[in-house]
């Protein structure tokens, strides 16, 4: 009788630790999914902020030489 008894408060301990350790995993899933995310959305932003710089040069060089061919 008290075998049983104690059985199922061990099961009940252990199912809820496992429970536990189920949330804190996804926890940190969530949280790692958040960062891959943000380093995605900055890398996004520094290519774009490149590329916008790489034509603001390419303006610039050939408004240059377009002046300076009219003189």
């Amino acid at each position: 009788m008290w075998g049983n008894r104690f059985t199922s408060v061990g099961y009940i301990q252990m199912s809820s630790m496992i429970l536990g350790g189920m949330i804190e995993a996804d926890s940190g899933m969530r949280r790692y999914e958040q960062r891959v995310r943000m380093q995605r959305m900055m890398a996004r932003d520094g290519a774009m902020r490149q590329e916008l710089l790489d034509e603001d040069e390419e303006f610039a060089a050939t408004a240059t030489e377009t002046s300076t061919a009219k003189k």
